[in-house]
């Protein structure tokens, strides 16, 4: 026995896939051109997204499969980005971000985590976004808010 989360459904696997799949197609058309490219996830989460939850036929349990959010697709996309900026109001779900994001080999200089919201954050890199040699991918994708 299954039970859908209301976080997540065949339909949010869609468009995690096609942002994933964007982010493919975006990194592979400027690898051969002197941009620095920028991730930016202005809802960034913890990284993860609650899946459905299953009934563990061994010991009659619940289990909840886990499915990657936006921000861990794009950290371990085979491409990488020049830097990746994730951008959560939660602490909580910042800091399991930020541990999820550790070990993926990028260095401290490629990642920012700003504590705050969306409108905030994203006006703090309007300076960096500005500049001729920047192209960056703004992944906005709130749940039951506005920008």
């Amino acid at each position: 026995m299954s039970s859908q989360s209301p976080f997540y459904g065949p339909h949010t696997e869609r468009k995690l896939q096609a942002i994933e799949n964007y982010l493919v197609a975006f990194l592979q058309a400027l690898s051969k051109r002197q941009f620095k490219t920028v991730y930016i996830d202005a809802f960034a989460g913890s990284g993860t997204i609650p899946g459905v939850a299953q009934e563990n036929l061994f010991d009659g349990l619940d289990s909840q499969e886990i499915a990657l959010g936006s921000a861990l697709r794009a950290i371990r996309l085979q491409r990488k980005f020049d830097k990746y900026i994730f951008i959560e109001k939660d602490s909580r779900k910042m800091a399991e971000l930020r541990a999820a994001t550790e070990g993926e080999g990028l260095a401290r200089s490629q990642v920012e985590f700003i504590h705050g919201t969306a409108e905030d954050g994203l006006a703090r890199q309007t300076t960096m976004l500005s500049q001729s040699n920047v192209r960056s991918v703004v992944f906005l994708d709130p749940f039951g808010s506005q920008v």
